[in-house]
């Protein structure tokens, strides 16, 4: 795909949502991560000959799926918000909504698992996405639906409960009150999870959720912007085979004579590592709300987080989506996750006075294996394919970066060794997953 017309379909946004949903689905093999070598299910609501079809347009490559959806009174929904934007409020409300009933959208798929014992009232047209669950809406104010999925995605089902919706508006209302106070990097922002329904009795006893995942990133600039997602940057497009990666085109955009390609992907690597700082090296200041005084460490793969470009298409902020996979982590006492998780018993916490152990190990799968291997080393491997520098050299400097701006993770991680998902599907005998030592040593910190 060429950058143009990504920064070009930003302006209309009649053509963002399936150029958008093409770039994904171009750019990857089917795995939620963009990297993971495992089996991902692929809906077969959508075209499974996606890759091998030769068409001439975009349009006749990828098309919309019909998804139904059912009006739904309130008194059978659990609703969570956390400032919805006015075009998700739309959405879900109307046509045909009424203050007592809201709009809730199904994935075709969840209907031969979860009997909802009536007729659709409708249908919602959207594109598909990597993720399979998510999808995005074709109207022309495209919004993320993240869908109940009960088939198997990966290792897992990926159903959508009560816990996994107050995560989401949790970490959303959060990251908007953080925003206002001003105690996010500027490399930092957010895609808000900002409504989250729940049916209690959609199929039969069983409750399904859904969530609505705005599509404009917060916290909110003066001019819209255009975002990749971190597995598409070193990939080719098989859509477009001639055209070169999108990471090859944005520094070959913005190379000058005092600026070098490796001088454009330290700047996209310092980004990274600058809006996690904003997370992990979190200070509790006087006058701190309890439930503001943790840290946080995301499941940062080539998915969940997307390299953001201003008009010109040179990075600007590191952009972070699916609220579930965020970690509140305590390392002392002053990181006050006992209140939170006292007040909120869905998150997934971490707490380093609890399993100091087992809370390295995970943290370095975190670090280690889904940011250093499935991120950064994609990203370090195709520029040097294509700009031919030397890899060693770029690894350090990448290094370097990581220890000036997350010295405090390099501390609490195992030392010399990273750990990643075990092949087994298996837990351990807490009921976590088991976590294995990966060969060699951890890229990020050598």
């Amino acid at each position: 795909m060429r950058l143009e017309r990504l920064l070009n379909c930003t302006r209309r946004p009649e053509e963002w949502a399936p150029t958008y949903a093409e770039l994904e689905l171009a750019s990857n093999p089917g795995s939620p991560s963009g990297w993971s070598s495992h089996r991902v299910g692929i809906s077969p609501c959508y075209n499974p000959d996606y890759h091998k079809q030769k068409a001439a347009t975009p349009s006749q490559r990828l098309s919309p799926v019909d998804f139904p959806y059912y009006f739904v009174d309130q008194d059978e929904l659990d609703v969570l918000q956390a400032n919805p934007s006015p075009n998700l409020l739309r959405f879900l409300d109307k046509p045909g909504a009424t203050a007592l009933r809201l709009r809730f959208i199904v994935h075709p798929d969840a209907l031969k698992k979860l009997p909802i014992q009536r007729e659709a009232d409708g249908i919602v047209q959207a594109y598909p996405t990597v993720s399979t669950r998510t999808v995005l809406t074709a109207n022309g104010n495209p919004l993320f639906l993240k869908l109940d999925y009960p088939e198997m995605i990966g290792r897992c089902p990926r159903r959508l409960g009560l816990p996994e919706l107050h995560q989401s508006a949790f970490f959303s209302r959060r990251f908007d009150a953080w925003s206002q106070a001003n105690l996010l990097s500027p490399a930092f922002g957010y895609l808000p999870e900002s409504r989250g329904l729940l049916w209690r009795s959609g199929a039969g006893n069983a409750a399904i959720g859904m969530i609505g995942r705005e599509t404009q990133v917060r916290p909110l600039l003066e001019e819209r912007s255009t975002y990749i997602p971190f597995f598409a940057l070193p990939t080719q497009d098989c859509s477009s085979p001639q055209d070169p990666t999108l990471l090859t085109q944005i520094i070959c955009a913005h190379v000058t004579g005092s600026v070098t390609p490796g001088d454009v992907l330290l700047h996209i690597t310092s980004l990274i590592f600058e809006a996690l700082r904003s997370l992990f090296e979190r200070r509790p200041m006087p006058g701190t709300p309890e439930i503001d005084k943790f840290r946080v460490v995301h499941d940062c793969h080539g998915q969940n987080i997307l390299l953001e470009l201003d008009a010109t298409g040179y990075p600007r902020r590191v952009i972070f989506r699916d609220f579930q996979h965020m970690y509140p982590v305590t390392l002392n006492e002053g990181d006050r996750v006992d209140y939170l998780q006292a007040q909120n018993s869905f998150c997934k916490i971490l707490n380093m006075q609890q399993d100091p152990e087992y809370v390295r190990r995970k943290i370095s799968q975190l670090v280690d294996c889904k940011l250093g291997v499935y991120v950064i080393e994609r990203l370090v491997d195709g520029f040097v394919a294509t700009f031919g520098c030397n890899r060693d050299d770029m690894i350090a400097s990448i290094r370097q970066q990581f220890q000036d701006r997350l010295g405090s993770v390099c501390e609490i991680l195992p030392k010399g060794v990273w750990y990643r998902r075990s092949d087994g599907i298996e837990l351990d005998e807490h009921g976590r997953i088991h976590l294995e030592q990966g060969p060699g040593r951890p890229l990020l910190r050598g």
